[in-house]
């Protein structure tokens, strides 16, 4: 009987160990605004936002409304652990309103609110932030002459062994020179692939010009022979205005082709026009990023823009 109270005692005792203090931690403190916030002005296809930092935070929230839109609408369009965040999900010459919060557990106080806004799209911001943000390259060809040594150039620096690589091509009507200069340096372009490369192609043209057959595609494959008999028979299609479906093009791209390389992932854009943009396209910028980036695919683009 003296042994059971000994062991009720130690129990109790033990069970005391467990006890819940839970509710003497502290709230965490709601941190201030942060001061000095600044957004650009300068770019059509991203808006980059610092601030200083606030002492304490973990990381920090940003909220962003159209321009002149509603008081209660804004809405948290990313976080970032540095006082520095770049906002992809914009479109071209928009004007937007954001401020941000530092972040411990609980939300800080907003930040003064400041206007953010970007400028009229070009088809060499729309390559550099592609390549940029899928840790690729982006290149420049001053003529339709010149495209074979860029493309050649681009597969010198970037190719590896026993890679793929997809050639994704603008086929409207103004690329029609360019078009024609693949084609006469295909051998070239072949031949100077690094072993055991597959190779696969698609085209893109406007969507909404040409719905059903706005892209082409042959997926990728070692049998070269194959792959220059379907880029000497593209043909270009009409593309409507200048703006084409380049996000489009680019995310079916992604999404579809069979990509097998545990070595690299690798897309040649190839194109002279700016993407469509907000209801013209289905994809936006950060729509394409975010699926080059995905844990099974990893594609790097290499865009080259052509005069």
């Amino acid at each position: 009987m003296r042994n059971l109270i000994i062991l009720l005692a130690v129990a109790t005792v033990c069970a005391s160990c467990y006890e819940d203090h839970s509710d003497l931690i502290p709230d965490p403190e709601v941190l201030p605004g942060a001061m000095n916030l600044l957004a650009s002005d300068d770019k059509a296809l991203t808006i980059d936002l610092t601030w200083d930092e606030v002492p304490g935070a973990d990381s920090y929230k940003v909220f962003r409304r159209d321009y002149f839109a509603v008081e209660d609408s804004m809405l948290e369009v990313g976080e970032s652990d540095v006082t520095f965040y770049t906002n992809l999900d914009v479109e071209s010459s928009t004007s937007y309103e954001y401020y941000v919060a530092a972040f411990n557990g609980v939300l800080g106080i907003p930040s003064d609110t400041v206007v953010g806004s970007t400028r009229r799209i070009t088809t060499e911001e729309t390559f550099d932030v592609l390549a940029e943000f899928t840790d690729g390259e982006s290149y420049e060809s001053s003529g339709a002459y010149q495209l074979g040594e860029v493309i050649l150039t681009v597969i010198g620096e970037q190719a590896q062994a026993s890679a793929d690589l997809v050639f994704l091509i603008d086929n409207t009507g103004s690329m029609s020179d360019d078009i024609y200069y693949i084609q006469v340096n295909l051998n070239a372009i072949i031949d100077a692939l690094p072993t055991g490369v597959r190779v696969g192609v698609a085209e893109y043209g406007d969507n909404n010009v040409d719905p059903t057959n706005w892209y082409e595609s042959t997926p990728l494959t070692s049998d070269l022979a194959s792959i220059k008999d379907y880029i000497n028979a593209i043909q270009v299609s009409s593309g409507g205005d200048t703006p084409e479906s380049v996000y489009d093009g680019l995310y079916r791209t992604i999404d579809e082709m069979n990509w097998s390389s545990s070595v690299k992932k690798m897309i040649i854009v190839i194109g002279d026009a700016p993407p469509l943009e907000g209801f013209y396209s289905n994809y936006t910028l950060k729509e394409v990023v975010e699926k080059a980036n995905e844990v099974d695919i990893v594609a790097n683009l290499y865009p080259i823009l052509v005069y």
